[in-house]
């Protein structure tokens, strides 16, 4: 483990990340001060019980620092309680990961059960996108991925998503957070940042598909332009840049994409995305009969749907398809 050090700097800490709230699954990151308490610190780290009872009542300490991630870390449980009894955060942080984390990864179940037993969060997100009871499948730690998936924690991996190309799985989980219980406009940008972060690890190939998916033409021209990633790429679900941009309307990115597909592929999938168009009854003539007519009588021939040119359907129909 990286021996902490004290930053500079006196009087009251400052933040390096806002607070988690506890709520998961959530990509809140956890708060950890500039400046914290390095005795207490270190009793925690070498699981000294009784100096950390009479440190938390005797000195100054922040709830929301590195101690229960520490003890956590270190299956030090006793310490974990004491901490907890202190009113220590139970969901701060420590290199990106909340201290859920850090327990399941390292296989301490009875730190994983203090924190969930007090209100932690079972699903919190660390910097990877990845849940502890996903942490804890990757780690080989059966007894904690048995007891998590017990209490009903989530098995959520953006970064195993991402990897996978399941670029629909990715979007419906930002689009949910304004609409869950808890959801916020705030906990979808938190996500869309999460998504834009973890993404640049997960390969150029998945970077295109969700910048087209986003209608973000100059991330696309770069990507294929100056990266050569293949713009046929698909998706987890068989799906290309060209048909995840039609699908959400962006227009330009269909027109560059375009480029580079066959000419009867980019009108198949067009006309698969066009919406069935809602015709309003016409009024009936003297006569009885539903064609207009001109002004000469003549009956006027019904319009074709869709008879507008290939030029035309790439340029105008992927703006609304």
């Amino acid at each position: 483990m990286l021996f902490l050090k004290r930053a500079a700097g006196e009087g009251k800490p400052k933040y390096l990340e806002p607070q988690s709230d506890g709520k998961g699954p959530t990509s809140k990151r956890g708060s950890l001060p500039l400046t914290w308490n390095e005795e207490l610190l270190e009793a925690v780290k070498h699981n000294r019980t009784e100096q950390v009872k009479e440190l938390v009542k005797s000195t100054e300490w922040e709830p929301s620092g590195p101690y229960v991630p520490v003890a956590a870390q270190w299956g030090h449980a006793e310490i974990l309680e004491e901490l907890h009894t202190a009113k220590a955060n139970l969901d701060a942080m420590l290199w990106g990961k909340p201290a859920i984390m850090l327990a399941a990864e390292n296989g301490h179940l009875s730190c994983v059960e203090i924190i969930l037993k007090n209100g932690g969060s079972k699903d919190a997100l660390d910097l990877d996108g990845e849940t502890a009871l996903s942490r804890a499948e990757n780690y080989g730690h059966k007894h904690v991925f048995d007891f998590l998936r017990s209490v009903g924690a989530n098995q959520f991996s953006l970064r195993g998503m991402l990897k996978k190309r399941d670029v629909a799985a990715v979007h419906h989980w930002v689009a949910n957070a304004e609409i869950e219980e808890g959801g916020s406009v705030e906990e979808r940008e938190r996500r869309e940042s999460l998504v834009e972060e973890v993404s640049r690890y997960s390969g150029e190939e998945v970077m295109l598909l969700l910048a087209a998916q986003a209608g973000d033409l100059s991330e696309v021209k770069r990507l294929v332009e100056e990266q050569a990633v293949d713009p046929e790429i698909k998706s987890a679900d068989g799906k290309t840049g060209l048909e995840l941009a039609a699908r959400e309307g962006h227009a330009p990115v269909v027109q560059f994409l375009s480029l580079f597909a066959d000419h009867g592929q980019v009108k198949a999938i067009l006309a698969s995305l066009r919406p069935v168009a809602k015709v309003a009854p016409r009024p009936k003539n003297p006569k009885g009969g539903a064609r207009s007519t001109s002004k000469g009588g003549r009956k006027q021939p019904p319009r074709k749907i869709g008879s507008t040119s290939s030029k035309d359907s790439a340029s105008n129909d992927g703006g609304s398809r």
